[in-house]
């Protein structure tokens, strides 16, 4: 078995056919199992290719790190990719994804995100936010970061963590690298992510993350409390400054969208601000409960595919 791809499947049927069907079609895929987190009984009503390497686990809601170890303990391949709930991977994802392992003896691979729903200013924005700085030069590999969460590892190199460091892709890709992992980006692995479309919603998501996220850091790193009150003093400035991070990538590597991000700065602003806030309160909170609170959310979420 050469690689097993984990999906954590959410509560929409149709959303959920469309993202296995991107999957089990696949050049390559008779090489590959399917593994499917079900945490709301949505594959009984899902098709299947016949043929394909699948199977169902139906568990509960947990955080999506507890999830994603439930998938990396059963799997039998030599690599394990994994493919967001609301992603449609491109029909070269496969082979891309192999091929880069093969030819650059590699521990980590990721892709090139393409935002799927861009005709609604909210996806527009998130696109920039999440994914533009991750966007090398489609003649270039780079080495410095992987998108999101869909990207496939070698076993070996995952099987060794534990579920809250799968959790959190930030300190997921610190960990590894400085475990001396390789980490690659290979442009030509496309896959296509559709954003929620509600602001209120992605300030609540965009908060609870950073909440869990931020509370999670301090207690892996064992900050001090010296470290502690630099960052709580520093909330203030996180908005001004992340909002001035996304400007530099967009002049740097994307120009064409700087008038888009520039008509849209306001509420670019608007979600670092809801970042911040999160960050703050898990300065100062735990991230148990909010952890399965986040997953519910986002398996929960309608967002439209297309």
């Amino acid at each position: 078995m050469k690689i097993s791809i984990v999906l954590i499947i959410g509560r929409r049927v149709c959303r959920a056919q469309a993202i296995v069907d991107s999957v089990q079609y696949q050049k390559g895929i008779t090489d590959a199992e399917l593994i499917i987190i079900d945490c709301f009984n949505t594959c009984s009503q899902v098709s299947f290719r016949s043929g394909l390497d699948y199977t169902i686990i139906n568990e509960r809601i947990a955080g999506y790190g507890k999830l994603r170890k439930i998938g990396i303990d059963k799997a039998r391949g030599e690599y394990v990719a994994f493919v967001e709930e609301h992603t449609i991977v491109e029909p070269n994802w496969l082979n891309e994804t192999l091929k880069t392992f093969d030819d650059h003896d590699c521990d980590g691979v990721g892709g090139a995100m393409i935002t799927m729903n861009d005709q609604f200013n909210i996806s527009q924005v998130l696109g920039i936010i999440n994914f533009l700085k991750f966007h090398p030069p489609v003649n270039s590999m780079a080495s410095d970061s992987l998108p999101g969460y869909n990207n496939a590892f070698r076993k070996e190199v995952i099987n060794q963590l534990d579920e809250y460091l799968l959790e959190y892709e930030p300190i997921l890709y610190w960990e590894l690298q400085k475990r001396g992992c390789h980490l690659m980006i290979n442009p030509a692995i496309r896959f296509q992510h559709a954003f929620e479309n509600d602001w209120k919603l992605s300030f609540r998501v965009s908060k609870i993350y950073n909440q869990c996220f931020a509370s999670f850091r301090k207690k892996y790193y064992r900050w001090g409390i010296a470290k502690l009150i630099f960052r709580i003093l520093a909330v203030p400035l996180m908005p001004f400054s992340r909002t001035a991070k996304d400007l530099f990538y967009i002049i740097r590597f994307k120009k064409p969208l700087l008038s888009l991000a520039l008509k849209r700065i306001h509420l670019i602003f608007f979600l670092h601000s809801a970042a911040s806030l999160g960050s703050l309160c898990g300065y100062f909170s735990g991230y148990q409960g909010l952890r399965e609170k986040f997953t519910l959310i986002e398996l929960d979420l309608e967002r439209p595919l297309g």
